[in-house]
């Protein structure tokens, strides 16, 4: 898959102007592949974008689409809440000047501000969104080797937080994601990846968990 090409013909098909395309795409690339990105980097980008190839014919606007995966984690801090709408921000700005009306930049930072809520029930009839967390959230049905890679990645990013905190608050967030209906909002996802993705939830709690216990039995032990 040519991404270039793709982002190009996406700016086209949505009648931007696209005589800078080449430089916002490489200050993009730029902000993925920054330091401290063991995860959220252009890996990440070109998997969903791989994911959004496959199921392009089943998107009523899939550049849109396109666009919000490229944008939706272009301003990334472990550190920060406001991400999302700080990603979202920087979309509108650039879109603008593209040409991009107010109608497609609202659109597509409201894809982009979704993300902040994975671990919410869906409640939404919106195709396209379904689809696009749907691509982000791909990674939870990985095969366990995968998985695990991943997980360690998210650490890595979080590095700065004390290990004890981290585990605390990543049970959390793992559990408030089993807790949903489902994971994925297409039926095709939810055939494919449900049922793996929370066994490796479930399993990643465990291993956190298992941690925390022995971390306790090493302190009571000095």
């Amino acid at each position: 898959m040519n991404i270039n090409q793709n982002w190009l013909d996406s700016l086209k098909s949505l009648g931007l102007a696209t005589e800078k395309s080449d430089l916002f795409l490489e200050k993009l690339k730029k902000r993925y592949q920054s330091r401290g990105r063991y995860y959220h980097n252009l890996s990440h980008i070109e998997a969903l974008l791989t994911s959004l190839q496959a199921q392009w014919q089943d998107l009523a606007k899939p550049e849109a689409v396109l666009l919000a995966i490229w944008y939706h984690d272009a301003i990334y801090s472990p550190l920060r809440k406001d991400n999302e709408a700080r990603s979202a921000r920087l979309a509108r700005q650039d879109l603008q000047q593209f040409g991009a009306d107010t109608a497609l930049c609202e659109r597509i930072a409201y894809l982009i501000l979704q993300t902040a809520n994975h671990t919410q029930a869906p409640t939404h009839q919106d195709h396209d969104l379904g689809w696009f967390l749907d691509f982000d959230l791909e990674i939870l049905g990985a095969t366990q080797p995968a998985y695990q890679r991943y997980a360690h990645q998210i650490r890595q990013e979080y590095k700065l937080i004390p290990l004890g905190v981290y585990r605390k608050g990543r049970i959390q967030v793992l559990k408030r994601m089993l807790q949903t209906p489902y994971l994925y909002h297409s039926p095709l996802y939810r055939k494919r990846y449900e049922r793996q993705a929370r066994q490796n939830l479930l399993a990643e709690i465990a291993d956190l968990q298992d941690q925390e216990t022995l971390l306790d039995r090493l302190q009571r032990s000095d």
